[in-house]
């Protein structure tokens, strides 16, 4: 009976441990059914996050996010967000150069890691630097000409440059630029700082601390140089039937330097030597000096003035009547009725061109060529300057067609005669 006892229990227990096992299988085929195994790459990119030992700076790196491809249950992909993925490149115990560094991807979920791209990077560092470097004040320009900028006070000798070493060392000063082109105050304000090298170019790649100081330049009035307005003279007028349309020069104002007694003087206007206008016709520009009051006076800068004048001759309209239609064109034999023989021209141009045009250096005539004997037509006249003084004139003839019918005059003598 008691080895029945144990027989019975012992295929118990294999029934027992055969059931377990099917069910253990039924479930799996279950849940990978309803969550299956997928693949996928991440739809955005992985930062990556290097290992540096303290010091260590890296300057320059070929990749900064990677792309990761995954296998893991459905419902884990779901869950997946970008922050439980973590690529690594570690960088401890690498001398300062240039390395190639494998990365190294970790998910904080229950998800495999099928492939990372890149799978390296190459990445180069250095040995952090700090340094103080001189504060230099430049006046990128200077106060106007009649002020000047004594030394400038500012609140910090010198500033703390850190960065990698190669660049740290690189950086000669940490410059202040001042713009005092229309200072004519004490100028106060904060400015930042700029890290230049020997040659006063700018070094990128390091911090400074302060990034701004405090900085005062006082501005005072300058006794030995003054503003001065400046005019130009002209001298006669432009002949008649001319016109000026523009008028312009340059500079309208200068500096002079001089003694202060001479430059409280003169007053604040300057003149140039006269331009004679009596015989210009046309457009022209021309340099002229600027008279200076005193001998002891310096221009600053020396040079002239340079004037543009627009000259344009006055445009006026003369009428001419009674102008007699001539014909040109016929052959021999033939003449023409022409109606009206006498027209009125009127002429639109420059005034001193046209004062000067007289009847008799106008022509009209119609041209026949192109008519047959016995035939009728309105033609087109055209006119002539026999001058040719005249250029770019308008010209309207009244009325603007002729009536001309040719005849054959040899044709009509037989008839004439045998009529008689």
């Amino acid at each position: 009976m008691q080895k029945s006892a144990q027989q019975f229990l012992l295929e118990n227990v294999i029934w027992f441990g055969g059931s377990l096992i099917l069910a253990l299988f039924i479930w799996m085929i279950a849940v990978s059914q309803s969550d299956p195994v997928e693949q996928w790459r991440l739809g955005q990119r992985v930062p990556i996050r290097a290992q540096t030992d303290p010091g260590v700076l890296i300057v320059e790196q070929s990749e900064t996010t990677a792309q990761v491809q995954l296998q893991g249950q459905q419902s884990v992909r779901q869950a997946l967000a970008v922050d439980d993925v973590i690529v690594t490149a570690d960088l401890t115990d690498l001398p300062p150069g240039t390395h190639i560094i494998p990365l190294t991807t970790r998910v904080v979920r229950q998800a495999q890691v099928i492939d990372t791209s890149p799978r390296q990077i190459t990445v180069t560092i250095e040995i952090e630097e700090a340094q103080l470097k001189p504060v230099e004040v430049v006046f990128s320009a200077e106060p106007p000409l009649d002020y000047r900028a004594l030394e400038a006070e500012y609140s910090e000798r010198q500033a703390l440059v850190s960065g990698p070493l190669s660049l740290v060392t690189q950086v000669d000063s940490v410059r202040l630029e001042l713009d005092l082109s229309d200072q004519r105050t004490t100028f106060e304000d904060d400015a930042r700082l700029i890290p230049v090298d020997v040659d006063g170019e700018i070094i990128d790649g390091v911090t400074i601390d302060p990034q701004m100081i405090d900085v005062r330049v006082v501005i005072e009035a300058r006794d030995d140089v003054k503003p001065m307005r400046v005019l130009t003279s002209t001298d006669g007028d432009l002949p008649q039937g001319y016109l000026l349309t523009s008028f312009d020069y340059a500079p309208q104002s200068v500096y002079i330097s001089g003694p202060p007694d001479v430059l409280e003087s003169i007053g604040d206007t300057l003149f140039t030597t006269a331009i004679d206008f009596s015989n210009r016709t046309a457009d022209f520009r021309e340099s002229v000096p600027i008279v200076l009051p005193d001998p002891r006076l310096v221009l600053i800068p020396s040079g002239n003035v340079t004037v543009t004048v627009g000259i344009t001759a006055q445009i006026i309209t003369r009428q001419f009547d009674r102008i007699p239609v001539d014909v040109i064109g016929l052959e021999e034999g033939e003449t023409a009725q022409i109606s009206p023989d006498q027209v009125t021209v009127l002429i639109t141009g420059a005034q001193p061109q046209l004062e000067t045009l007289r009847l008799a250096d106008i022509q009209v005539v119609v041209d026949v060529n192109e008519l047959a004997a016995g035939e009728s037509a309105a033609l087109t006249p055209i006119t002539s300057l026999r001058s040719g003084a005249l250029t770019e004139a308008n010209i309207q003839i009244i009325p603007a067609g002729i009536d001309v019918r040719l005849i054959d005059a040899s044709a009509s003598t037989p008839e004439a005669t045998e009529a008689g």
